[in-house]
This record gives structure tokens, sequence and C-alpha cells, in this order.
């Protein structure tokens, strides 16, 4: 982000990514939501440890002293290591009447985000070593899940649970995000601080192969649609190595909240593929980012 810089250049800047992450969904009975159970099931992931790689290109280029254009690319890919999931399904509102729950593993799938960023960047009521920046930018995440070693804990037909040593199913989503931003930076004797926020306008789709239920269809067994809000915020430090090598270490906190969706179930029935749509309550993701990297000045 050439903190602290006014220059023409241009830079690249390679990341080692760690996140801890979680993502919730839930389902109404039909499509209104007004009916009992308004909350028919609900599945968790949560806990999910991914790390990866991420790089930034940048451009920066001064209109005067005091003002610059920025342009930024940037890419990502994590693998998840480790996460757990839970599955209930209730029979009366609010979570209540609770009659099946399972768990399961999450592990060796992947996360990746795609991006770009376009603003510009001014001094800060003419001080030399403040900064403010304004972005508009687009931002695609995608979080593939898949769910093994599953644990039936409890449901009627089976009270004391029993384990489900075929699973093997999948949930593939995907947050596609434009974004408002501002930050700043700071320079400091021991080097610059920056600061970011982020406000998101969110479309989310996802797909599901749930390998274990023979009355669903395969590969897609359900869709989930849905639009919401997103927000991030960033803190940052980096220091000059050289005059073109930069250390730099950023937190990331991110959460998108989608709300009205719909959910559409594919079901079997003889030879026949029949949907049934009912209503995507709430989707919820939250995420705890830390990158650490080098910036290459050019």
């Amino acid at each position: 982000m050439f903190d602290a810089l006014m220059i023409d250049a241009w830079s690249v800047r390679p990341d080692l990514i760690f996140s801890n992450s979680e993502l919730t969904w839930n389902i109404a009975s039909e499509p209104s939501g007004r009916f009992t159970p308004n909350i028919l099931s609900e599945l968790s992931y949560r806990n999910m440890h991914a790390t990866g790689i991420g790089t930034t290109l940048a451009r920066l280029y001064p209109l005067n002293d005091d003002v610059a254009l920025y342009a930024d690319v940037h890419f990502s890919r994590a693998s998840i290591h480790a996460g757990i999931s839970q599955d209930s399904d209730y029979s009366a509102n609010d979570r209540q009447g609770e009659f099946s729950r399972s768990y399961a593993d999450i592990n060796n799938d992947d996360n990746h985000t795609d991006g770009f960023n376009l603003g510009f960047k001014m001094r800060w009521l003419d001080r030399q070593h403040d900064f403010l920046n304004f972005f508009i930018g687009r931002q695609q995440q995608d979080m593939n899940i898949t769910t093994t070693n599953g644990m039936i804990a409890f449901s009627d037909d089976f009270p004391t649970g029993f384990a489900l040593d075929d699973l093997n199913s999948t949930y593939n989503s995907r947050f596609d995000a434009w974004s408002l931003g501002i930050g700043s930076e700071h320079q400091l004797t021991w080097g610059v601080i920056s600061l970011r926020y982020d406000y998101d306008d969110t479309n989310f789709d996802a797909k599901a192969n749930w390998n274990l239920r023979e009355d669903f269809a395969h590969p897609v067994s359900f869709t989930h649609n849905g639009q919401g809000h997103g927000q991030r915020f960033q803190i940052g430090y980096s220091y000059p190595l050289t005059a073109h090598l930069r250390l730099h270490a950023h937190w990331q906190h991110s959460q998108y909240a989608i709300r009205n969706g719909y959910d559409q179930i594919f079901y079997i029935v003889g030879s026949e593929t029949l949907a049934y749509v009912t209503r995507l309550n709430a989707v919820d993701y939250r995420s705890r980012q830390f990158q650490l990297g080098m910036e290459y000045l050019f």
C-alpha cells in the first residue's frame, strides 16, 4: 500500500496468511419463514484454521505533491487444516425442540480470494507524515468446505447416536462484494501504522452435495442464494529495511451477514428430480486473519 510514501512506483507484496473463521447458516420450514418451525435446520462450521499465501500488485501515481492515484489487484489461496461442524434440526420456533444433532470434522479444503481496488491518496491537513486513502473495490471470496468423520449425537430414531463413517459432504460458497473503503497512514520514528475500514455490498451463493442423503439429488443437493452486507477492519505495521524493501504485518477482521435469501432443495422421487424452495433465514461469516510479508518497490 506504499505506506507513508507519495512516489511514482509499482510494488509487489507476497504474504503468508494465517486465519481462523466460522460460517453459519439456517433455513426455515417454508418460504415465508412465518410458520413453525421458523428455524428448521442450522449448520455451523467453526474454528476453521487455515494457512496460505497471497500476493498484491499495486501502482501509485502522484498527480501532485499532495494527491496520488492508487490501484491494486490481489489474490490469496489458503488451505483449511482443522475445523468442526454441527448440524441441528428443530421442531419448534427459535431453536426449540431440537430432535437431531450431528458433528463432523473439516479439513483439506480451501479458501481463496481475488479482488482489486481503485482510489486515491492524499496528505492529511498538509501534514508530511499523515495520509488519507479512499477506495472503491471488488472482492470475490470462495469457501469450499468438506465434512468427514461424522457422528449423529442423537436423533428421534437413534437417541444414543451412531457414526457416519462414509460422510463426505461438501458446501461450496461464494461472497461477491463491491466495497467502499477509507484508510489512514501515520509515519512514526519506529515505522508506519496504517488503519483501514471497508463496507461491502454482498451477493452470496452456495451449492451443496449431501452425499449420505439418498433422497437428495447429486452432485447438487441444494443451493443457497441471498444478499447482504459486510465489513472489514484492518490494522497494519510496516518497517523500511532498504529504500526498496519493506517488512509488513497486518491483522484483519472480516464479517458478512446475509438475510432473507432462498434455499432450493432437489429431491429424487422415483426417476424424477423435484425442487422445493424455502427461506434462507441467515448466513453469518466471521474471520480473523494475520498477514506477514515483504513489499518490494520498483
